[in-house]
């Protein structure tokens, strides 16, 4: 009555046994019966709409999840490389392909991802053949397996732990242990100095656990 409307004609838009909508047709200057006919016929116009809104959002949502995606793994901290095993005529695994890597990789191996990316292992892995067998292995055990490696382009120490998840196909997902490495070797070197300290020192050194037993003596106390 307010919008002075004469006739209308509305029908649900339905998503899961659900309304999320309607749509509907408006006349204004005169009165209209609406006919089985003309129902029918808006009905299906209305289901065309419903399911092209529809595939609007779910192609929007997919972007979106996969927008997440793109950027969940580009800007996570841990490497991440994508390779696939290739095989011989005999069915010997012989080369591998690199599919997708990520740029915490990069930042770790000092080399960008858009050239390594379509690269076969033999190409540019010096270590070739026991990284095949490694991933060889990570594909009999049916689950995931641990590794350590030194990336000599950038210098860098790293853990993997790769995974299969089709088939001849291999996810490692790469962590930097540089500055652990570095710090365990620092805490190495320090404990080697000071054992040296203690083994030469002029004087003669005793220690006692806190029972009073003598658990440790250096070289000039046991000359004494």
């Amino acid at each position: 009555a307010l919008q002075q409307i004469k006739s209308i004609m509305v029908v649900p838009l339905t998503s899961r046994q659900k309304v999320w909508g309607y749509v509907g047709i408006d006349i204004v200057e005169d009165k209209h019966h609406w006919s089985e006919e003309d129902c029918q016929w808006f009905s299906s116009l209305a289901n065309i709409i419903n399911i092209c809104i529809k595939l609007h959002r779910s192609e929007r949502l997919a972007l979106q999840d996969r927008q997440y995606l793109q950027d969940l793994y580009r800007y996570m901290p841990l490497g991440y490389l994508c390779v696939k095993l290739l095989y011989d005529e005999k069915g010997n695994a012989v080369d591998y392909c690199i599919l997708d890597g990520n740029y915490a990789l990069e930042k770790m191996t000092q080399r960008p991802v858009v050239k390594l990316v379509g690269r076969k292992g033999s190409e540019i892995d010096t270590k070739l053949e026991k990284n095949l067998d490694f991933f060889s292995s990570v594909l009999k055990s049916g689950t995931f397996l641990e590794t350590t490696h030194y990336f000599e382009s950038g210098k860098s120490y790293c853990n993997s732990v790769v995974f299969s998840t089709r088939a001849d196909v291999l996810t490692c997902l790469v962590s930097d242990m540089t500055e652990t490495y570095e710090t365990h070797r620092a805490l190495d070197r320090s404990e080697k100095i000071l054992r040296n300290i203690y083994d030469n020192l002029p004087a003669g050194i005793e220690l006692y656990d806190k029972n009073g037993v003598l658990i440790d003596m250096n070289i000039r106390d046991v000359e004494m």
